[in-house]
């Protein structure tokens, strides 16, 4: 009787429509002889991401923003940051590692920059298809007497209104931007306010003066911009 396998080597491909596969050996036995055959994994795509504007940017802080599709195969994702295009800074996204075959928002948070600079971004994913990288992006770190209004309120006197989380002194340069605020800043009749150089874009400031007092300003440099005195008399 005829043998069937013999001590030749078989190797097996198999092609399955136009799927990329991937071929790793195994070693089967049958009765007292013993021949390879492939194994079969589906191939993996890398994955796909982009960039998003940074946001929560403060003096030292900021956080770092994107869209990763991990595209069926678990991925790593991070930020790499730096205040060149050679980055030199990682950050890992707070959702990493992401899967599945949808879009996911990504984000990081980053501590330790260095105020009123320039700074670059990209988001970096790793999976076992490859490694992606979105384009660049940039943002510019505060400077300390920027006017935020994250304190939730109008009060100039509240350090959380700004960037730095300190009141501005005579020494500060204070700088009221045109944009991206929600609460204008409102000097309160109770308070004392002082500032060395003023800047106010196309938003504005205001002082209010009630019976029981007004509030002042002293600007120890220059000013620019839209300052506004309101007034409140008594009803009767």
């Amino acid at each position: 009787m005829k043998k069937l396998f013999t001590n030749s080597v078989f190797t097996i491909v198999l092609l399955l429509g136009c799927s990329t596969m991937g071929i790793a050996q195994k070693t089967l036995s049958t009765g007292n002889k013993a021949f390879p055959v492939a194994s079969i994994t589906t191939g993996v795509a890398a994955p796909t991401v982009t960039g998003v504007a940074a946001s929560s940017i403060l003096v030292t802080t900021a956080t770092l923003n994107g869209t990763v599709n991990a595209n069926g195969a678990s991925s790593v994702v991070s930020f790499e940051y730096g205040t060149t295009t050679g980055y030199g800074s990682t950050a890992t996204a707070s959702q990493s590692p992401v899967s599945g075959s949808t879009v996911t928002s990504v984000s990081g948070n980053i501590t330790g920059l260095t105020a009123n600079t320039t700074y670059h971004f990209r988001v970096k994913a790793v999976n076992a298809g490859g490694t992606s990288y979105s384009s660049d992006l940039t943002f510019q770190t505060l400077t300390p007497g920027t006017w935020t209004g994250n304190g939730n309120s109008s009060q100039w006197a509240d350090a959380n209104n700004w960037a730095g989380g300190s009141v501005p002194t005579s020494s500060t340069n204070v700088t009221i931007p045109s944009s991206g605020i929600t609460y204008l800043p409102m000097i309160f009749q109770t308070d004392k306010a002082e500032c060395n150089n003023l800047t106010v874009a196309d938003g504005d400031l205001e002082i209010l003066s009630y019976p029981s007092g007004t509030g002042s300003l002293i600007v120890h440099g220059t000013a620019s911009g839209n300052v506004w005195s309101d007034v409140y008399l008594p009803s009767n």
